[in-house]
């Protein structure tokens, strides 16, 4: 179960997220919510970037996401630094614990990925 879910959580926040950053720095998003000005310094400075610039950013922020994701299931499994008094996280899946394993069965699907790339 853990499988699905972290390629799940893979599929959904770094692949989607990394396209809709693709958009907003391409100016192919629609900014009917007024967003324009937020984003305006960062399509200025990724417009200034060479090709390879390019992907090396997108690089980083595929990286950022992928390190914030994993941050996000060690603070639920326990093996982060932190920490609330007398506090414990549990995921439950479909009324299944996920054993404390969502980081790992994460980065797990992270490295297989990339080595079949």
């Amino acid at each position: 179960m853990n499988e699905k879910i972290a390629k799940g959580f893979y599929d959904s926040v770094v692949d989607e997220g990394i396209q809709d950053y693709k958009k907003v720095l391409t100016n192919n998003l629609d900014f009917t919510y007024g967003l324009i000005e937020q984003y305006k310094p960062w399509m200025d400075f990724y417009d200034n970037l060479s090709d390879t610039n390019k992907e090396l950013f997108f690089s980083f922020i595929k990286q950022t996401i992928i390190d914030t994701v994993s941050t996000v299931f060690g603070i639920i499994d326990g093996p982060t630094t932190f920490s609330i008094p007398n506090t414990e996280f549990k995921l439950y899946i479909n009324d299944e614990d996920s054993d404390m394993d969502m980081q790992g069965s994460f980065l797990a699907y992270v490295q297989d990925k990339e080595n079949n790339n």
